[in-house]
């Protein structure tokens, strides 16, 4: 399976890995990259795990079967599930949809990556 080498947030110079978006919600949900990409199913990483699928499909151009590669094997349609559930409970939940707003900002992202490097 074919996935983009290098996709990037767009209308933003410097460019992500998806890792980079999976460390990130590891980072800010207190659970490790393995736990995300592993089969437990806690919901405390459920839940982190959906939020990964759909910072994925928002910033990167991956395509669902190439995001579920990426998060541990994952079949497409659990993908595209998870990314309709943070978008539901975003809908629902202004103080989620205000929260994922912060998670996901790029000035974020930027900064963490920053942290890491030094």
């Amino acid at each position: 399976m074919a996935i983009a080498s290098r996709p990037r947030l767009r209308g933003y110079a410097m460019s992500l890995q998806p890792i980079d978006i999976i460390r990130r919600v590891a980072q800010y949900r207190g659970v490790s990259v393995a736990d995300l990409k592993g089969p437990r199913r806690w919901a405390h990483w459920v839940q982190a795990r959906k939020e990964c699928y759909w910072l994925l499909r928002k910033h990167t151009n991956l395509s669902l079967p190439a995001i579920g590669h990426v998060m541990g094997n994952r079949d497409h349609t659990t993908v595209l599930h998870g990314i309709r559930r943070v978008y539901a409970l975003a809908q629902r939940s202004e103080a989620y949809a205000d929260e994922l707003g912060r998670m996901c900002q790029v000035d974020t992202f930027a900064a963490a990556l920053q942290r890491e490097a030094a």
